[in-house]
């Protein structure tokens, strides 16, 4: 069974701080920051919605807060895009495969 958040959960501050939480921040700056003190065991970086990543730069800037991240947990790092999805052509509901089309994202 999976667990989804509360609205109180989500909002709570995991660290005990009095000021109010802030989930947000680019993505190093949160892995290095905020769940590598969470005891994460496992880090799935999905970037299927963030469209191109050029800046090479950037990207290693990522990976390195990833491995960063689960390291005092021995834990593992993986990063995936987003496979496209495809539609019926005309908006139908259900099609032979031959007739599929790939959806915009």
């Amino acid at each position: 069974a999976r667990k989804v958040l509360t609205e109180a959960e989500y909002d709570a501050n995991p660290f005990g701080e009095e000021d109010s939480f802030d989930w947000q921040g680019d993505v190093a700056t949160v892995l290095e920051n905020i769940v590598s003190r969470l005891d994460v065991d496992l880090l799935l970086l999905n970037s299927g919605l963030w469209g191109e990543l050029t800046d090479e730069e950037s990207v290693e800037e990522i990976f390195k807060a990833g491995d960063s991240a689960v390291a005092h947990t021995n834990g593992r790092k993986f990063w995936k895009r987003t496979t496209k999805r495809f539609r019926c052509a005309g908006g139908a509901r259900r099609c032979h495969r031959d007739q599929w089309g790939p959806d915009a994202m």
